[in-house]
């Protein structure tokens, strides 16, 4: 970004392109985001199956894109393969019978009107806009046309994976251990208040994960059947509501950051490399907020049902 002069000395155009493809829920749109707020720079989504884009609009957006700027075309394979989306009807639902048989799947409609030479000489034409970092995600990296790869448009090519052991367990640590212990800097130096040490034994933090002041959540009762109010009590306070889960006035437990790195290790354990997505995940601990213990002990069984999940989903024609 601050090397302009060095690219018109040499005649290169100023700028970048990189394709990031790979495993869904990896982090490609993630890692973008971060680029952008490290960078503090605008994002500009292009979407070429947009409803009325063609080559002629699609090159006049791009080259009114001002000159520092990150352009994100996610699932660019979309563009030209709409057969294989992940959205839509697939061609064979179009075909109808006929009364001399099964008639032939009719021809996916284009999901735009933006071709691939349109595509090629708004990224990189005369027209082409420089100063901008171009991102393109994919989930279907052999699905692009090489011409569309090649340098000069996506200079830099990165596969994204499902996530390793090392992931899961930094995953976990950053889900539960206390602010200050994600790093060795000092949180004051960044003018935040230093993290109160949490103690490994039977009190709670004051922090639940959820939000709002602990006299606050503490309004939140749990209620079920065996502890219901009897007739009689009903009558003379209102009816609490009865719920199945985890109530928000429950904290996660006091623990050192020796037992959360333990836990970390067991849970890091429990995953298969590579084989579940970090957004699996994370989706999986976002449903043990404040639980860090009970995420560990019933891991094994979770991961054994995503795995039954995705061999039942790929043996399904």
């Amino acid at each position: 970004m601050n090397s302009k002069s060095w690219y018109a000395e040499r005649g290169i155009p100023f700028r970048r392109g990189y394709l990031l493809y790979g495993a869904p829920g990896a982090g490609k749109t993630s890692l973008i985001h971060s680029i952008a707020g490290e960078l503090n720079l605008d994002v500009y989504i292009l979407s070429l199956s947009r409803s009325g884009l063609d080559d002629s609009s699609l090159s006049q957006v791009i080259s009114e894109l001002p000159e520092k700027c990150i352009a994100l075309m996610e699932d660019i394979d979309a563009a030209f393969h709409h057969g294989l989306t992940r959205e839509g009807p697939s061609p064979a639902d179009d075909a109808e019978d006929g009364p001399d048989g099964p008639r032939k799947p009719r021809a996916a409609a284009p999901s735009g009107k933006v071709s691939l030479s349109g595509l090629l000489n708004a990224l990189d034409g005369i027209g082409a806009q420089e100063g901008r970092i171009l991102f393109a995600t994919t989930n279907k990296y052999t699905a692009l046309d090489p011409a569309l790869c090649r340098p000069g448009r996506m200079d830099l090519h990165i596969e994204f994976r499902n996530a390793s052991r090392y992931q899961a367990e930094e995953l976990f640590k950053r889900f539960y251990l206390p602010s200050g212990s994600l790093s060795d800097r000092p949180l004051e130096a960044a003018g935040a208040p230093a993290a109160k040490p949490y103690r490994d034994d039977d009190q709670e933090s004051t922090d639940s994960g959820y939000g709002g002041s602990r006299a606050e959540s503490e309004k939140l009762i749990d209620v079920d059947e065996s502890s219901a109010p009897s007739p009689s009590r009903r009558s003379s306070s209102p009816e609490k509501p009865s719920f199945v889960g985890v109530s928000h006035s429950q904290r996660a437990p006091r623990m050192s950051p020796e037992r959360f790195r333990e836990l970390a290790t067991r849970f890091a354990d429990a995953i298969p490399e590579r084989k579940l997505s970090m957004a699996a995940l994370q989706g999986y601990l976002m449903t043990y907020k404040i639980r860090p213990v009970q995420a560990v002990e019933d891991v094994a069984a979770w991961v054994e049902r995503e795995l039954a999940q995705k061999d039942a989903a790929e043996d399904d024609p």
